[in-house]
């Protein structure tokens, strides 16, 4: 006897959208000053000096020795990054609303609101007659924020010291708008002028990243004993690109890409490294090969003239075939079959299962804000007024952006579903994922989706 059975899977997908990606790299422009002065990346109310060695309140100078800008008061101080390089000096003017840097032209740098971002600066003060009455204190200023910024580490006042050593100021905060400004100003009004004076070197602006994290999702076995079963997995957040997806487990093996094909029945493991050499792993991902059809005979041997019944298992459906064909089977689909053969006969039971297996992971957000990649940014709750091109994961619309529909998910009523503020660029990504498919077979694709 032999056993056939063939299986047809069927894809469901709920309304779909998807995760900002960003990258944690500086986005300012010339922050090490070693690109060029004023002009390049940043602007000053201040000034250069006008004599070589000599400098009074208000002035500035790009230079690899503080030294040489006031060789009379100030300290020798090399910069922060290689010792080498250039920094920004600065001799103190004494009056608060002085900008001693700001972004270029009073532009505005692209961040992302909703977003968390960390604005840094190394600063060391390089005047010989700095106290703690004297020394200049630096404030942070910008648009675009909630609030104050959040001083997360270092002083805002300069250390002393002659010089004193380099210490990195980090603040925090959070962008309401699409831009924000950014300046730089010396409060310090008491000494006129002396003492204030410092060097800032490596100014810096990032987004905090979401931290990595993976998915995946998997195809059995298209027959018993195939062995090509398919696991694929994707990163998530963290830094792209992701370098290497490693496979463990009944088998092993590692890419680029994410995709492992031709897989036996067992268990395994996957993970992926990111650009900032971060690993994130995911256990316990199943490959089982599809339940075989067999044949079970109330008797293992029969005389001629003798009956033996033959049962059907492993499926719902069947149909019996027989070599040479026997005309007492009268229903083909039956179960069991109860024949008596005068000569020596095979039969054989033949099954279509169709199954339907939704390949799409977290399609229906049950998960939240994971498993899929998207152009749009993502959201906890709108701004008064709502925001283009973002989204975000929820139990009602209106909850999100108050100008919104009032209404439950496609599923419960009370389920998660991604709501979207549309993009103002055509072809933008709402969602993507990648899923294991099988060639010449075919998918019904779908989701659910209404205006709000």
């Amino acid at each position: 006897m032999k056993q056939l059975s063939t299986f047809t899977y069927t894809i469901l997908l709920f309304f779909v959208s998807g995760i900002q990606y960003s990258f944690a790299q500086n986005l300012l422009i010339n922050g090490d000053f070693e690109s060029g002065g004023a002009g390049v990346g940043f602007q000053t109310n201040y000034f250069l000096p006008f004599t070589p060695g000599v400098s009074n309140p208000r002035n500035y100078l790009l230079t690899t020795d503080s030294f040489t800008m006031n060789n009379a008061n100030f300290c020798n101080s090399s910069d922060h990054t290689t010792g080498f390089g250039k920094m920004m000096v600065v001799d103190g003017s004494g009056n608060a609303g002085d900008k001693f840097w700001e972004l270029v032209n009073g532009a505005s740098i692209g961040v992302i609101s909703g977003r968390t971002y960390q604005f840094s600066y190394w600063i060391r003060s390089i005047s010989a007659t700095n106290t703690a009455a004297n020394s200049a204190i630096i404030a942070v200023n910008t648009n675009g924020t909630t609030g104050p910024l959040t001083l997360l580490s270092g002083p805002t006042q300069c250390p002393l010291g002659n010089p004193s050593a380099w210490t990195k100021v980090t603040y925090q905060w959070v962008a309401t708008t699409n831009n924000a400004q950014i300046w730089l100003t010396d409060t310090q009004t008491a000494g006129g002028g002396v003492g204030n004076d410092f060097a800032i070197d490596d100014i810096s602006l990032v987004a905090i990243l979401p931290p990595l994290s993976i998915t995946s999702s998997s195809v059995n076995p298209s027959c018993p004993n195939a062995n090509n079963g398919t696991i694929i997995v994707s990163g998530v957040n963290g830094v792209p690109p992701y370098f290497t997806y490693t496979l463990s487990g009944t088998s092993s093996d590692s890419n680029n890409t994410g995709v492992f094909n031709g897989l036996t029945p067992g268990t395994y493991s996957v993970s992926v490294l990111d650009s900032g050499g971060t690993q994130v792993s995911q256990n316990g991902i199943t490959i089982t090969d599809p339940t075989n059809v067999s044949i079970t005979a109330s008797a293992t041997s029969i005389c001629v003239g003798e009956s033996v019944t033959l049962t059907a298992n492993g499926a719902s459906a069947y149909t019996w075939s027989s070599n040479p064909i026997d005309t007492g089977i009268t229903n083909l689909n039956a179960v069991s079959q109860t024949v008596q053969p005068t000569v020596p006969t095979t039969y054989t039971i033949n099954s279509s299962t169709s199954t339907t297996t939704n390949l799409i992971t977290n399609g229906d957000f049950s998960s939240g804000n994971s498993g899929f990649i998207t152009s749009y940014q993502f959201l906890a709750a709108a701004p008064v007024g709502g925001t283009q091109n973002a989204y975000g994961v929820v139990t009602n619309p209106q909850a999100w952006f108050n100008a919104f529909t009032n209404c439950g998910d496609h599923t419960t009523g009370s389920g998660r579903m991604l709501v979207a503020d549309g993009a103002t660029t055509a072809n933008s990504i709402v969602w993507r994922q990648t899923v294991p498919v099988v060639n010449n077979r075919t998918y019904n694709f779908g989701f659910w989706i209404q205006s709000v």
